[in-house]
């Protein structure tokens, strides 16, 4: 929020909203892919045994 005044005092108040918006929307994304990640990750450790089943 500090980045966000010290860049409002520069630019235009609301180009620095916009631009905001889109840093914090592209960093909850991040940590929502992450979390993802982790937890397929997990389930592929966890379920490593089916990929061993034979047809027939």
């Amino acid at each position: 929020m500090a980045a966000a005044g010290l860049a409002a005092e520069f630019l235009p108040v609301h180009l620095v909203v916009a631009a905001t918006g889109i840093l914090g929307n592209l960093c909850l994304g991040t940590l929502c892919l992450g979390a993802v990640l982790l937890g397929v990750r997990a389930t592929e450790v966890r379920d490593g045994a089916d990929r061993h089943v034979t047809s027939g």
